[in-house]
């Protein structure tokens, strides 16, 4: 089953945002733990990417946009298995995708660390960081379906 419009309309502005203000997670729930970090090279990190960061220039952004657009409209099925992820920068076809729209820089310090965005029976979540809860962006059929009967 193809993605539906408005499956692409989140997941598209999803990653718009994500682009503007991306989150360096890469400690999770280990934040602040010396033995997670002993040496704070992970947190550093994190603060260096936060501070080399500059959000795409608009016509890099409206690229990105209609590419990504583009792409979930021709090559991508509804099933948990239908992922973009970007970890320390984007993977799979989020990173086609950031090479067909010229994207400055798509590398560490442009796209969100640990992302993963899933479609399912109509639905869009996404964890973003290093160990983050799922976020429903929009419910799935089944998580509707549950709710009615509820």
């Amino acid at each position: 089953m193809k993605l539906t419009e408005k499956q692409i309309d989140v997941a598209v502005a999803w990653w718009l945002k994500a682009l503007e203000n991306p989150k360096f997670d890469t400690l999770g729930k280990t934040r602040g733990n010396p033995e997670a970090d002993p040496q704070g090279s992970v947190a550093m990190a994190e603060i260096m990417a936060t501070t080399l960061h500059r959000a795409p220039a608009s016509e890099s952004m409206q690229r990105f946009e209609e590419a990504l657009r583009t792409a979930l409209q021709r090559e991508f099925r509804s099933g948990w298995d239908a992922e973009l992820d970007s970890d320390y920068g984007p993977t799979g076809l989020l990173g086609e995708v950031a090479n067909q729209a010229r994207l400055p820089g798509a590398g560490i310090a442009t796209f969100p660390w640990k992302a993963t965005m899933q479609f399912e029976n109509g639905g869009v979540r996404v964890s973003c960081g290093y160990g983050a809860p799922w976020e429903e962006l929009l419910a799935s059929e089944e998580a509707a379906a549950e709710g009615d009967q509820a």
